[in-house]
């Protein structure tokens, strides 16, 4: 996050940093990676683009150890501009599908901002987010798609993988969410949707690289 902040703050960056969303986000993690590993991480931002809702853009990190990529990510992100939108929709899975309700804390933001260092002030508080159009504080993407791959960890690769992950409709704090979880051709589909099962906030899909 810091060299994201870098980036994002630098005079030259074509957007205000202040209440940007993220959109989509992929990681490939490329090999085992020890606990005692050093790394070169590098940082650039990629292929501007306009689109209805906005102005939206790669960040591209990746992890570099002995002169070798071993992790990267690409995180799209948006500056948004008012529009209407659709509703996602949510498919409805098979009898295979793994179902449980988690309990979203309405700190969830402000604990996820101290570990990640991601103090976007949609994520902090109510009031805060209200300034950027919110009615109320935001969970932060990558804090939604990291606990819904801890809950799906027994159903996913263990091998190398790529994550796919795109951010739907805002997780309001406090939340209750409905995780699901099935294989499908391969793959490992994530989701979180509201406690009404109306509303798509998540969708992940993992598998082996």
């Amino acid at each position: 996050m810091p060299l994201h902040m870098f980036v994002f703050s630098s005079p030259n960056f074509p957007v205000k940093v202040l209440g940007l969303i993220h959109l989509r986000n992929t990681i490939r993690y490329l090999q085992p990676i020890p606990n005692d590993s050093l790394f070169t991480l590098r940082v650039e931002c990629d292929t501007m683009r306009e689109t209805p809702s906005g102005q939206e853009f790669d960040l591209v990190t990746r992890a570099d150890s002995s002169g070798k990529t071993v992790w990267e990510e690409i995180s799209t992100m948006l500056a948004h501009r008012a529009t209407p939108g659709q509703r996602p929709t949510i498919e409805r899975a098979g009898a295979s599908e793994i179902k449980t309700t988690l309990d979203v804390a309405a700190d969830i933001g402000r604990r996820y901002a101290r570990v990640s260092g991601d103090f976007n002030p949609i994520h902090l508080s109510a009031k805060t987010a209200r300034w950027f159009g919110f009615k109320q504080a935001v969970a932060h993407g990558m804090w939604s798609m990291s606990r819904s791959l801890g809950e799906a960890t027994p159903h996913l690769p263990s091998a190398s993988v790529q994550i796919d992950t795109q951010f739907k409709l805002p997780l309001y704090l406090p939340s209750n969410v409905i995780f699901r979880c099935q294989k499908d051709n391969g793959q490992t589909i994530i989701s979180f949707s509201s406690a009404r099962g109306d509303r798509m906030h998540l969708a992940t899909q993992v598998k082996a690289i």
